[in-house]
């Protein structure tokens, strides 16, 4: 890989950084809700999960083998991405319906609130699997095309 874009992605492909980026969005909810019971000692966990989501698609390296529906997804994004006159579809309303709904549960993380924010997050955890599921079957149908 050339580039750190390219790098990037090479990373981010890779299933375990897929796997683990999920873990570690939900874990920050948690680690959120921790915020009014450790006080300034809350950015500890909250430090650790956010390093880690940033610095996860550099530790991983490229899939040997780009079959698994982890890798696929993954390529499958960076195809979309560079679709023309893109628009509105279910890719997308799904890829924006999580993040809303990962924000919300982010805010009521810090409101305390760990049920509702872990239940939210599963919502957007399961609207960002679709997503994801899509963009596999995205990757498959360009490479057989």
């Amino acid at each position: 890989m050339s580039s750190l874009e390219d790098r990037r992605w090479a990373g981010r492909s890779h299933p375990w950084c897929v796997y683990t980026r999920l873990a570690a969005a939900l874990a920050l909810i948690v680690a959120i809700t921790t915020h009014r019971s450790l006080g300034v000692q809350a950015l500890i966990p909250i430090g650790v999960c956010l390093f880690f989501i940033i610095i996860n698609p550099f530790i991983f390296p490229a899939p040997k083998d780009k079959t698994r529906w982890a890798t696929r997804s993954v390529l499958g994004q960076r195809l979309w991405r560079r679709r023309e006159n893109p628009g509105w579809d279910v890719p997308s309303i799904s890829r924006v319906a999580s993040a809303l709904a990962y924000f919300v549960a982010l805010w009521l993380a810090f409101e305390n609130q760990l049920a509702e924010a872990v239940l939210l997050g599963l919502i957007a955890l399961g609207l960002k699997l679709v997503y994801l599921d899509w963009m596999a079957r995205y990757h498959r149908r360009a490479q057989t095309a």
